[in-house]
This record gives C-alpha cells, sequence and structure tokens, in this order.
C-alpha cells in the first residue's frame, strides 16, 4: 500500500496516531445507504475454526468476519486484502453507525460467490470513522474489543496522516 492514506470509492483509509490504519467515510451516507464491501477468501467454518486467532498470532492482524448463509457459517477472511477499505473498519459496540448486511449469492455456478457488506445505521458524515459491532464481547484473545466509538472516534482531519501533510 502506497503512503498512508488511500480510497476506494465509499471509504478512505487513513493513519490513526496510536491505532494504526482505519476507514472513514469518503462521502455523506444516509441511514440504509450501502456503504462498502467486506472482500476476502470465503470459506466455510469448521468447529475447530480458528483462523482469525491463528492470524493475529503470526502477527498478520485478524481481519476475519463470519456470517451465515443459509443455515451454515462461512468466514470471510480479508488478511490478505490490504487494498481493500473494508477490513479497516474499527469495532463499537454501543456507537457502531454501520450494520452487517446478510450475504448475497452473487453469479451463477460455477463461478458464484458471496458477498457481503455494510449500511449505514444512521446518516454519517464526511470524514466520519466507520464502526461495525463485530458482536464479540470481552475476549482475552481479542484486547481491542473492549474499546467503543464513543471513546476512540476520530474525524478524517483529525488523523495522522491528515495532519502530516
Amino acid at each position: 500500500m502506497k503512503g498512508e492514506t488511500y480510497s476506494r470509492e465509499n471509504v478512505i483509509v487513513a493513519m490513526v496516531e496510536g491505532r494504526g490504519r482505519s476507514a472513514f467515510a469518503a462521502k455523506n451516507f444516509k441511514a440504509g445507504d450501502f456503504v462498502c464491501e467486506y472482500r476476502g477468501v470465503v470459506r466455510q467454518k469448521e468447529d475447530d475454526d480458528w483462523g482469525d486467532q491463528r492470524n493475529a498470532s503470526l502477527g498478520l492482524g485478524c481481519y476475519c468476519l463470519d456470517a451465515t448463509y443459509k443455515n451454515v457459517v462461512y468466514v470471510f477472511d480479508a488478511t490478505a486484502s490490504i487494498n481493500d477499505p473494508g477490513r479497516y473498519i474499527n469495532h463499537a459496540r454501543k456507537n457502531c453507525n454501520l450494520l452487517k448486511m446478510q450475504p448475497v449469492m452473487i453469479g451463477e455456478p460455477p463461478h458464484a460467490g458471496l458477498r457481503i457488506g455494510f449500511v449505514a445505521k444512521m446518516d454519517i458524515a464526511y470524514g466520519e470513522e466507520l464502526f461495525f459491532d463485530y458482536g464479540i464481547q470481552n475476549d482475552p484473545a481479542f484486547p481491542w474489543i473492549t474499546t467503543d466509538a464513543k471513546r476512540i472516534a476520530t474525524t478524517l482531519k483529525n488523523t495522522h496522516s491528515a495532519s502530516a501533510r
């Protein structure tokens, strides 16, 4: 990834001092608007699946999103998708501004694939940091889950990369 800030249509990714890369609205959104897709390798989740913890323990970060489609749980693993901004949306349990959509099947066999994305839970202004509820309560394996948007939210103009320009 070149530089500290990049954009893909609706989302800008920028460095936030002390937290790393975070996702911000690249335009104004109304409640219910599609914001972005969460792209990654899609696989069926196994009972003993620990891919997200494995990735984190290897220093790769934790970029796995679980979702159920037709009573089967799938994992959307965006660990290798460094240029897709959906993977940089941070967690907020109480003050999230995005909702995870239900997965949808796009295309026809044999090239059909599951896709998932986020919609605005409320009106979101340009430059506002994006958050969704990961659905994980305080877990020692994921120490960042205890943070909340009210305490850590920032706007694009206050990021490290924006102030460095």
